[in-house]
């Protein structure tokens, strides 16, 4: 599988959550990624990171129990599964929360919060039956379907870095993806940000060699702005490795960090180029 960019205008979204053992939930809706980071540093596993914000909605949950028992009643027309939480504590929940009651969880979807009047909660529409139903004292707690991952973290000393073909070897580097994004926030009678538009995108990083004498030479390289082709691999094995291609990157100058007792290190900082073509600063594959 190969991650390419685009230019289209289809920005798409998504939702975060982070769910703490059913004592606590709090989801963020309309989320947008702004930036993605890469970093590799010797002696530590590679690290991916994302950034960016969101024109939706915060949803914090936490807990209650049910006062009396109930029984869902399906009419098709949306009304949904009422039930009734301890007093004033309606309040903890919200539109849009996930709930479990009890030990049911809808069959691992969770039921959405529709709307909330006082202590009562209704829930989204349930369909088909057999239907719910719920005893007196049933928790109601945060819910979120079970994490599902793949693989392991791939370990720091497996992989390589090449610039033009030849082995480098670093002490760090770093790549971001910036979409510079710009959040619509200021429009009279809105409460907050309800739109995002995509920037001009920068592909920038930067990585660092110590000044062995045959790699000196990178030193009075940079002032020539030549395009220069970056290949960082990460994991040897099949199924467990990510290769990043920056094929146009231009090293910019910068101070070369002579200190008194350690070692010289040279730094390289880039922005990666596109071709005529377009959008392929980078290219991430996995393999």
């Amino acid at each position: 599988m190969t991650y390419t960019l685009n230019s289209n205008q289809d920005l798409g979204s998504l939702t975060l959550v982070q769910h703490f053992n059913e004592t606590f939930m709090e989801a963020l809706t309309g989320c947008y990624v702004n930036s993605m980071t890469l970093s590799i540093a010797g002696g530590e596993e590679p690290k991916l990171s994302f950034e960016g914000g969101s024109s939706g909605t915060f949803i914090p949950t936490t807990t209650s129990s049910t006062t009396g028992a109930s029984t869902a009643t399906v009419d098709g027309s949306g009304s949904g599964t009422t039930l009734d939480v301890q007093t004033g504590e309606g309040k903890n929940f919200k539109v849009g929360s996930v709930i479990k009651v009890g030990s049911d969880d809808n069959g691992g979807e969770g039921y959405e919060v529709e709307s909330i009047s006082g202590d009562t909660i209704t829930m989204v529409d349930i369909a088909p039956s057999p239907y719910p139903s719920f005893s007196n004292l049933d928790a109601v707690v945060p819910f979120a379907p079970a994490e599902t991952v793949s693989g392991q973290p791939i370990a720091g000393i497996l992989g390589s870095l090449t610039v033009d073909g030849s082995s480098f070897p670093i002490t760090s580097f770093e790549v971001t993806v910036t979409n510079n994004m710009k959040a619509i926030e200021d429009e009279a009678y809105q409460a907050g940000t309800t739109d995002y538009v995509p920037g001009f995108r920068d592909v920038t990083g930067s990585l660092s060699i110590r000044c062995r004498r045959d790699l000196a030479i990178e030193i009075g390289k940079r002032p020539d702005f030549t395009n220069r082709n970056v290949v960082v691999t990460c994991g040897s094995a099949t199924g467990a490795t990510v290769t990043t291609t920056l094929a146009r990157c231009q090293f910019q100058v910068s101070g070369v960090e002579t200190p008194q007792s350690d070692e010289v290190v040279i730094p390289l900082e880039f922005k990666a180029l596109a071709s005529t073509a377009g959008d392929n600063e980078i290219t991430i594959a996995f393999t």
